[in-house]
């Protein structure tokens, strides 16, 4: 493939095991783009103007993607921005749960998520789950500091 997109950071190797995994559970752009409106050809341009999120793997060259890809953008209005959409999505979601992260914060989510790292954790990739995974992690990392051995 000779448009292939890079992962955010580099992969540690691979074993088999891993590759197996990856290419059950995670799919080309290709497939992803069947029974859309646009080519996957199109979704690179958008990846590469950072509109869509990089590819969560690599793998030959072939790029791997979470199953729902396309949740959130799909989720966004057509004509509005995405980046405000997440921001205002993710700062909701923040409040229901008594927090108000800094904007410096809200924009790194957001940053996170156009690294398609998220990918990698979470089994739906919405701005709802990102500040979920990081508000359930910091209370358990409370947990630890604090430990009650006998609870």
């Amino acid at each position: 493939m000779l448009d292939a997109i890079s992962t955010f950071k580099p992969l540690p190797e691979l074993t088999p095991e891993d590759e197996g995994y990856i290419r059950r559970e995670f799919f080309p752009l290709e497939d992803l783009c069947l029974g859309r409106q646009s080519h996957a050809s199109e979704y690179r341009n958008k990846i590469r103007s950072r509109e869509l999120p990089l590819p969560t793997y690599v793998i030959d060259s072939v790029e791997y993607y979470p199953s729902d890809y396309f949740l959130f953008p799909d989720s966004v209005e057509s004509g509005s921005n995405m980046k405000e959409a997440f921001l205002a999505r993710y700062r909701r979601i923040a409040a229901a749960y008594n927090e108000s992260p800094s904007t410096n914060i809200v924009n790194q989510e957001y940053e996170g998520y156009l690294s398609g790292e998220y990918g990698v954790c979470l089994k739906t990739v919405t701005p709802e789950t990102i500040f979920l995974k990081g508000f359930v992690i910091a209370r358990i990392d409370e947990l630890f500091e604090n430990p009650k051995p006998l609870d």
